[in-house]
């Protein structure tokens, strides 16, 4: 015991003989991790970091990633719009080694569209969005057989870059009539005998190019007014002429007091609107109400015959 005492003593006497000991720093602050080159957050180890080494920061969650050697130097830049990659790098998937041009079909495949021929029919219930090469149409033979758009909206195939040297006319759609579910576009010109909406009195119609549409048909009963939006929207500063007709069906009252109404909502820009009641289908009779509002210097809307 004597021995640790003496210790302790002389130990205490060294401290006293030098007091600035007692100063010293015996912390200091610790650096970040992106000013020592750890800048990886940990939350984006798995993307930024794949297939690479890497070293996590000794002060916090940050990492360092070092390029491996995959022996795959030389590589190509693909556009996804119009090419795909034909060979990985084996031991990198992030390299491609050679590619090809994707066709005007692996274009509209891969959009998860439907390519349609110039003088080809659009028949039956159309959930994908079409794309045209020329003229199609909804002819689909006897028996009340048409073309039902189910959220489907109509394009030229040109918008995909692959497909603009395959065009064969100029996209157009017809029919005598159709039916749409919920909400349909149409990014052609378009003309069209009849539009019946079979959605629970609600629906949506966009128009981008040149269109006539003798009576698009809503539905409206002395319980449920129909309301329907029809958009008219050029594009590219483009002016378009859109003539359009509207009538509503279903009407089972007579009452004129408080008719069923139909009320056809029309907004858009960059578009010269025409438009008109049809007369309606059904027992009693049913009142048509226009909303018309297109901006633009060119937006016009007005209600008349054509």
């Amino acid at each position: 015991m004597r021995k640790c005492n003496q210790i302790i003593v002389a130990g205490g006497a060294i401290i006293s003989c030098y007091p600035g000991l007692l100063l010293a720093d015996t912390c200091t602050t610790l650096p970040k991790c992106p000013d020592l080159g750890f800048s990886v957050a940990k939350s984006d180890l798995a993307t930024k970091c794949a297939e690479k080494t890497y070293l996590k920061c000794p002060f916090g969650d940050y990492y360092f990633c070092s390029d491996v050697d995959d022996g795959c130097p030389e590589f190509v830049t693909v556009n996804p719009a119009t090419e795909v990659c034909t060979k990985y790098c084996p031991k990198n998937s992030s390299k491609c080694l050679t590619k090809k041009t994707i066709t005007c079909q692996e274009a509209v495949s891969k959009v998860n569209g439907r390519l349609v021929r110039d003088g080809n029919s659009i028949c039956g219930t159309q959930t994908r969005n079409i794309y045209l090469l020329g003229k199609a149409h909804s002819n689909c033979g006897s028996g009340g057989s048409t073309a039902k758009f189910v959220g489907a909206s109509v394009h030229p195939a040109s918008d995909l870059a692959p497909c603009k040297n395959e065009m064969q006319a100029e996209p157009m759609f017809e029919a005598n009539y159709i039916y749409v579910e919920g909400a349909a576009g149409f990014y052609v010109k378009t003309k069209i005998n009849t539009i019946h909406f079979i959605s629970s009195y609600s629906g949506a119609i966009t128009f981008a190019k040149d269109t006539e549409v003798r009576n698009i048909e809503g539905q409206a009963n002395s319980a449920w007014t129909g309301n329907y939006s029809i958009t008219t929207a050029g594009t590219n500063g483009e002016t378009i002429n859109v003539k359009i007709g509207a009538s509503c069906s279903g009407c089972s009252s007579s009452s004129g007091w408080y008719p069923p109404t139909c009320n056809f909502n029309i907004s858009g820009h960059n578009a010269k609107v025409t438009y008109q009641p049809r007369t309606s289908s059904g027992s009693g009779s049913c009142e048509v109400k226009f909303n018309c509002s297109v901006l633009g210097s060119n937006g016009k809307c007005e209600q008349g015959w054509w």
